[in-house]
């Protein structure tokens, strides 16, 4: 479920995440469109102006931005049967599904914590910056225990997720959080925006110490070496013979 549930939410992510999404322009009268805040409930104007690309107008945040709404609409519509089955995912598979999916993504927010530089900070890297906001607003909205992160000591952590929880209360956190995103990027209000984002991104001193905790135990990069690859000539479509203690890579090009 893992491998079938990470291309569910990759195809929802880069097709309908990134390839969605409207940004709404002044009104042909000079007026701006009005919209309602999901958070405050209170009625604003903004509008993108000509020239305006949302990039340039949301600036720092706005890639990180943009991989965390792609995110959130993965998950959202990974739990609908219109889609899901598309991938060959059966109904009773679906909590699953959704459970594997937000599991891995709390753990690439969380164990990218070492990407935070508490001394400026500042944030790294985009999709982890964008993993670690989406687990702070389940984790700071949740009513019943959605997730919980628990330090076992200087060596060690857990990150509890409770598949019935998420399923429930939970889907409806990542419906709000999209409406959230989508609402302050389509209307282009850079100050609301960032307001949000900025404070979701704060990395309080639990998670510091977590983030203590990754950087102590992390493991050096895997180093993948084949010394048993064969060249083969491409014309005659036959193998080179090589001295039997012959040891490294051999490619073709």
């Amino acid at each position: 479920m893992s491998k079938d549930g990470y291309q569910v939410h990759v195809a929802c992510h880069e097709l309908l995440g990134h390839g969605t999404g409207k940004t709404i322009f002044r009104n042909e009268d000079g007026t701006q469109p009005s919209f309602t805040d999901p958070l405050t409930g209170e009625t604003y104007e903004s509008c993108y102006e000509k020239d305006d690309v949302w990039s340039t107008r949301f600036g720092q945040i706005s890639s990180s931005y943009e991989e965390c709404r792609a995110d959130a609409v993965g998950f959202f519509l990974c739990t609908l049967p219109e889609v899901y089955s598309l991938f060959g995912i059966e109904e009773k598979q679906v909590d699953d599904l959704l459970w594997t999916n937000v599991m891995n993504h709390f753990r690439k927010g969380i164990v990218g914590l070492p990407l935070y530089n508490p001394d400026q900070n500042k944030w790294g890297q985009a999709h982890t910056q964008g993993a670690y906001v989406f687990a702070q607003w389940i984790y700071r909205n949740q009513k019943s225990k959605i997730v919980d992160f628990e330090i076992l000591s200087e060596t060690d952590f857990r990150i509890h997720l409770n598949k019935e929880a998420l399923c429930g209360e939970g889907k409806e956190l990542i419906r709000q959080l999209l409406v959230v995103l989508q609402t302050f990027k389509s209307s282009g209000s850079v100050e609301r925006a960032e307001k949000f984002y900025n404070d979701y991104s704060q990395v309080p001193e639990m998670f510091l110490k977590i983030r203590d905790i990754v950087i102590k135990t992390k493991k050096p990069r895997f180093l993948n070496v084949f010394d048993n690859l064969t060249r083969y000539n491409t014309k005659s479509i036959e193998p080179v013979s090589y001295p039997a203690n012959f040891q490294g890579i051999c490619m073709s090009w």
